[in-house]
């Protein structure tokens, strides 16, 4: 009984402490990395593929669970031309983990899920590094994948 109750306790303050560290509160920096991954979520949902372009380094790679290899920025704009043209976010919702940054270098990692207008329902996960170049936070590169299935590696 006396380790039931110990245990019990441990839990108890390991759980606040956990989601603590997980962000509850963010930062003013962390703050502005949230603030420019919603804008580019925000100018996908508007179709508006200048707006996200101008969110990207030009040395940008992204890597979605949907392709074999990393892309690089022009495909980057072509994948969201096409994907636009497929399946347009009606409605998105984002959630945020874990934010790390590291003088003008960011790290975000959160969860997705979107509607599209043709009715198809999205879920995954992502990381996206940013830069901060002239005072803007820029998409350097990421990682994406669907929570639903994953492709096999092609190794």
């Amino acid at each position: 009984m006396k380790s039931l109750t110990i245990s019990i306790l441990v839990c108890i303050f390991m759980v606040p402490s956990g989601l603590q560290a997980f962000g509850e509160e963010w930062t003013p920096e962390q703050k502005e990395v949230i603030e420019t991954v919603r804008a580019i979520w925000e100018a996908f949902k508007d179709g508006d593929i200048e707006a996200i372009m101008a969110k990207k380094h030009d040395a940008s790679v992204y890597w979605s669970g949907l392709e074999p290899f990393p892309n690089n920025k022009e495909n980057i704009r072509y994948s969201y031309q096409e994907w636009i043209k497929y399946e347009k976010p009606k409605s998105y919702n984002l959630e945020f983990y874990q934010i790390t940054v590291f003088n003008n270098v960011a790290n975000a990692f959160f969860s997705y899920k979107y509607e599209g207008k043709g009715g198809t329902s999205f879920k995954g996960r992502s990381l996206v590094t940013l830069v901060k170049n002239d005072n803007k936070w820029l998409d350097f590169g990421g990682l994406s994948c669907s929570c639903i299935h994953e492709p096999p590696c092609p190794y």
